[in-house]
């Protein structure tokens, strides 16, 4: 039963966060195209992918801290996207991943 209910909050988030996650030509967005959304819908992308990462990683794996804020991480990821403009052309989701792993070393 925890299988099928963990699938199905994977689903939904997915789909949630669809409309920030791909851009126009249906490939996740790029660091390039999160740049550009305001502050406002960075916010919620990088919820979404928070909250997304944090059902698959329910163990110790889990990169983001219990008590760190969904603002906190899209500002971890600014910074780490105005730091690396060589990594601008990959996907998103594995930017913010990467992101959080070298900001939360454990």
């Amino acid at each position: 039963m925890k299988t099928i209910f963990t699938s199905l909050v994977v689903v939904a988030l997915a789909l949630s966060v669809s409309s920030f996650c791909f851009a126009q030509n249906g490939w996740p967005i790029t660091g390039n195209d999160f740049l550009r959304y305001n502050k406002f819908a960075q916010g919620y992308y990088v919820m979404g992918i928070c909250d997304v990462y944090s059902v698959i990683f329910q163990d110790e794996k889990n990169p983001f801290p219990v008590r760190v804020s969904y603002e906190q991480i899209r500002e971890i990821v600014v910074n780490y996207l105005t730091k690396h403009p060589e990594d601008r052309h990959h996907f998103m989701p594995s930017i913010v991943l990467v992101a959080a792993k070298q900001a939360f070393k454990h």
